[in-house]
């Protein structure tokens, strides 16, 4: 199975508030762009052992 990009962006608390508020308005209709490619969104905490993007490799 051939593994698309997935670009990975931890943020912090204070830019935390204003993407939940984007995710949490949005349908199952709804289309994320990226670059101009079509992306899908997933938000997740991390957990106790990951700090930063290379650690969920």
């Amino acid at each position: 199975m051939e593994h698309t990009q997935r670009p990975c962006h931890v943020v912090d608390s204070a830019t935390l508030a204003p993407l939940l508020a984007e995710a949490g308005a949005a349908r199952g209709e709804t289309r994320w762009q990226a670059e101009g490619h079509r992306v899908r969104l997933v938000v997740r905490p991390l957990l106790p052992h990951e700090r930063t993007c290379a650690d969920l490799d």
